[in-house]
C-alpha cells in the first residue's frame, strides 16, 4: 500500500459516514485515527485480538 493511502481510506470512510449521519467533523476525526492505525499496521493487530482472522 502506498504511503498515505491508509489515511486517505480512513478519511473517505469518515466522510461517507459523516455525510450520512450529519456528524461530519466527528467522523472525519475518527477516520483520520483509523487511517493512522492502517498506516502503522496496528489495525491488523487489533482485528486479530478481536477474533478476526488475517488474510496474510
Amino acid at each position: 500500500m502506498e504511503k498515505g493511502s491508509g489515511i486517505a481510506i480512513g478519511i473517505a470512510i469518515g466522510v461517507g459516514i459523516g455525510v450520512a449521519t450529519g456528524s461530519l467533523g466527528l467522523w472525519i476525526a475518527l477516520g483520520v485515527v483509523v487511517g493512522v492505525l492502517i498506516e502503522n499496521g496496528e489495525l491488523d493487530d487489533i482485528m486479530e485480538k478481536c477474533g478476526f482472522e488475517s488474510d496474510d
